[in-house]
């Protein structure tokens, strides 16, 4: 029970390690913090300097859009249709406000701001009962948020003024006075002193307007608001001309009319000039009149030729801003599939890393098994018939797809035909010494006979790995210089148990001088089959020589045996995967032949070569080629 809870546990891990691709990614909060911050820099520009405020928000926009972070894309739309209302091009600011709105219904405070500004400007286009619907809607998203409040209710105030409408224009300016001073919102009082101020205008209130634009320009000196300022500026001035001063009322006409030129707002500029022309009517200066009516209908042209280019050229940075978000969504899309792949790959080698679990998981329990069958005697049978079944049932499965699952089926078989020996040997031993029918001498003797076969067992079962590894992910090589000399003394300890047994001589002519540029890891594979094979093809008494030379640039290393040898015909199938090609040793030893295809791989892994020279009844030389490291090399 326990060995089955630990499979479950071991296949639940496996696809927690694995897991599926995520549909959406989430914005990493250190990404979102920029974009907060190219926000809040262009909206302390935009007042000032609405082109500059504008391109960095179109930076905050490309940004958004590159991280799938949807508020940022639409605070950047809401920021860029602020800075076309700034320069009073109202068609365009309202393209990208619209824009904005589908991005900002996660945040309810942001859709109000930009409803707010979407009011506004339509308060501006005299489009007055859609400013109020906005208005409202902005209203009731901002809920108990008193810094929205303030600013809503001080954008509805200019709505009363454009209707006339100046009872409900002093209530919303109170309301707004009160939200605004909650906030300590300087820029908002001084707008709403502004607002105050128009109203006496036009009611006719000549102390109480002095009083409210005397108030707003103290604030307005402390604040960078251009546009408030350059308002502030014709407002004295038409209040100078209520007081018939009308030199100081040419004055501060003039000035306002510079501030609208520095920010490029042509409707204030023309409020400017309607001032002046009044005043030069009232000193029945005609032609002074006249020259600001030749401006003003300048102003009007340049302002339909500046509507037509801003048009155009909307329509340009339009379609050069969404170029650029098609890219971004394109290379998103081109992510998404790729790390999609990754994790479905990811998936395919957990389930083949718990299939050979649990096929050798299937060994051991049967191991168990055998050791306690007087126990479980009758419950065994039971379990061979249905195996015995279940095999039938696979090797008939085997055989209908094995066209489409090739290296599944090479692993079963290998499996299968070259660990099956060994353990069962081991099994028939263990049976018969349980029952007393061998001495411990007998099992040390029968041990030392087998162990050649266990040792091919072993090295079967490295390649299966190695090999299996190879062919599902692709291996990674990590070279460094090897000395081939050391190796071959190394594999000389690791077979010194099989050379003993059919007293073969290992000779190491190595050049001890000459290092290769591979991964060690690789090497000792390669080394470990090709002279596992030599031993296993070479007569008792025989002999292996290996040997390493310089040659056209490379390090070859050559493993040579005085065996039994091959014909051409067999030397052609030792490296094609689909003739499985293998012969048993001089003592009878398997093989499968896939340590020599893993060998091939491996070795043009690391920018090598393999070949073979054989000759039947005389022997097989196995020729490889490896980097010289670097430095050697003269690279």
């Amino acid at each position: 029970m326990k060995l089955w809870l630990g499979l479950f546990l071991l296949v639940s891990f496996s696809f927690h390690a694995f897991p599926a691709a995520k549909k959406d990614s989430i914005p990493v909060a250190s990404d979102i913090a920029t974009i907060k911050l190219l926000l809040q820099k262009s909206r302390l520009l935009v007042l000032k300097d609405p082109d500059a405020a504008r391109k960095i928000a179109e930076q905050a926009l490309v940004y958004s859009k590159r991280i799938k972070y949807d508020l940022g894309v639409g605070n950047s739309f809401n920021i860029i249709g602020v800075s076309y209302w700034v320069q009073s091009f109202l068609p365009v600011s309202q393209f990208y406000l619209t824009l904005a709105v589908p991005y900002l219904k996660t945040d309810k405070l942001a859709l109000s701001s930009c409803y707010r500004n979407i009011a506004r400007n339509y308060t501006e286009l005299k489009n007055f009962n859609t400013a109020a619907h906005f208005f409202d809607l902005a209203l009731k998203l901002a809920g108990n948020d008193i810094a929205g409040k303030a600013e809503i209710y001080t954008e509805y105030t200019s709505l009363c003024n454009a209707e006339g409408d100046f009872k409900k224009g002093l209530r919303y300016i109170d309301t707004a006075f009160k939200y605004s001073r909650l906030t300590k919102n300087d820029n908002l009082i001084g707008i709403l002193y502004s607002r105050l101020g128009q109203i006496y205008l036009k009611q006719g209130r000549i102390d109480a307007t002095e009083r409210a634009l005397d108030t707003c320009r103290q604030i307005a000196l402390t604040l960078h608001n251009k546009r408030l300022r350059s308002v502030l500026m014709i407002d004295q001035s038409r209040l100078f001309v209520l007081k018939n001063n009308l030199l100081q009322a040419t004055a501060y006409a003039n000035k306002g009319y510079l501030l609208a030129d520095t920010i490029g707002s042509p409707e204030l500029k023309l409020r400017a000039l309607n001032v002046l022309k009044e005043v030069y009517k009232k000193e029945g200066n005609l032609r002074q009149a006249m020259q600001m009516q030749g401006i003003t209908n300048e102003i009007y042209k340049q302002i339909a030729i500046l509507n037509n280019e801003k048009s155009l050229k909307l329509i340009k940075d339009y379609f050069v801003l969404n170029d650029k978000l098609n890219r971004i969504e394109q290379t998103n899309i081109d992510n998404n599939a790729n790390e999609a792949l990754i994790h479905t790959q990811h998936r395919t080698i957990a389930l083949l890393v718990i299939l050979l679990v649990i096929a050798l998981t299937f060994m051991i329990v049967i191991f168990v098994y055998y050791k306690q069958k007087h126990q479980l005697n009758t419950k065994l049978q039971a379990q061979h018939k249905v195996l015995f079944e279940q095999k039938k049932l696979i090797e008939i499965q085997r055989t209908d797809l094995e066209n489409v699952n090739k290296l599944k089926d090479k692993l079963l078989a290998i499996i299968g035909h070259d660990l099956r020996t060994p353990i069962a040997s081991l099994t028939g031993i263990t049976d018969m010494f349980a029952n007393d029918y061998l001495t411990a001498d007998e099992v040390k003797k029968l041990m030392l006979e087998i162990a050649p076969i266990v040792k091919g067992a072993e090295l079967t079962l490295a390649n299966l790995i190695d090999f299996a590894g190879n062919q599902i992910k692709g291996q990674n090589v990590s070279a460094i210089a090897i000395n081939i000399c050391e190796v071959t003394d190394e594999m000389q300890e690791t077979f010194q148990h099989q050379l003993q047994h059919k007293n073969i001589s290992l000779i190491n002519n190595c050049d001890d001088s000459i290092n290769v540029w591979v991964d060690p890891n690789h090497i000792k594979v390669i080394m470990r089959n090709l002279i596992s094979n030599a031993i296993k093809f070479t007569n008792p008494n025989g002999r292996i020589i290996v040997t390493s030379k310089i040659k056209n640039g490379k390090v070859e290393i050559c493993v040579d045996d005085n065996g039994v040898g091959m014909n051409a015909a067999e030397a052609e199938k030792l490296f094609m995967p689909n003739q499985h090609f293998s012969q048993r040793g001089t003592s009878g030893e398997t093989g499968t032949g896939l340590g020599l295809l893993l060998c091939k791989e491996l070795i043009e892994l690391n920018k090598g070569e393999l070949r073979v020279e054989a000759i039947a009844g005389q022997g097989c030389c196995f020729y490889f080629t490896l980097p010289l490291p670097l430095a050697a090399s003269g690279r």
